[in-house]
């Protein structure tokens, strides 16, 4: 047993963990419809992230809903140290592969915020209330919401290009598309196709990027 404790001390020395891929206590299921990341070269997709890590076990000050509404930045709404080297991996792995990304839309809430600059490498993107989760929603701008959700899919993607949204793991359910289960900085693959229609093609997992 002592010796085992020593061993695993000495591979860690060796090979040290920079940064986590997997969310604690988050399953990875839906193994058929996982993708990898050349299918994005050809670009003419939408990439909806799951935002990365933020702390989930973080109490915070009244609902989270509440607070993400209000667009305030403390532990439990903000990127862990951890989520922001994911969004700087993911960042760095798509210059690497050439892809093209044509425009970057995040929700208003502050990790989403700060993933979409990362990814973005500055404020080069639009904010979309349309992206936000369920309980965030108020009853009476779920309309607007879905039409303006719908417009972001049917946006034009210039050729060869991508279109990157910033978002949370339960928000499609507004254009009544069943959203498989996500691990935080996963992400769903969409082809647009017209007027309101759209082709999902599979989910990258975050350890793709990797």
């Amino acid at each position: 047993m002592i010796f085992k404790f020593f061993l695993i001390l000495h591979l860690l020395f060796l090979f040290p963990l920079k940064v986590s891929w997997g969310v604690e206590g988050c399953r990875e299921t839906n193994q058929e419809m996982h993708i990898g990341i050349d299918v994005l070269k050809q670009g003419g997709y939408v990439v909806f992230f799951r935002h990365t890590e933020r702390n989930s076990a973080a109490r915070t000050p009244g609902p989270l809903s509440d607070i993400d509404n209000d667009g305030e930045c403390i532990d439990g709404t903000v990127l862990t140290e951890n989520g922001i080297v994911q969004s700087e991996m993911i960042r760095e792995k798509i210059k690497k592969e050439n892809i093209i990304i044509s425009d970057y839309i995040s929700s208003p809430t502050c990790r989403t915020r700060q993933m979409a600059s990362i990814l973005s490498e500055g404020d080069d993107f639009e904010i979309s209330r349309s992206l936000i989760y369920g309980t965030m929603r108020f009853p009476h701008e779920i309309p607007a919401l879905r039409e303006e959700l719908y417009r972001i899919f049917d946006r034009p993607i210039p050729e060869g290009s991508n279109r990157i949204l910033t978002s949370h793991g339960r928000v499609l359910d507004l254009i009544d598309f069943i959203t498989p289960w996500l691990c935080q900085g996963d992400a769903l693959v969409f082809k647009p196709l017209s007027f309101g229609h759209y082709k999902f093609i599979g989910i990258i997992r975050l350890r793709e990027w990797n």
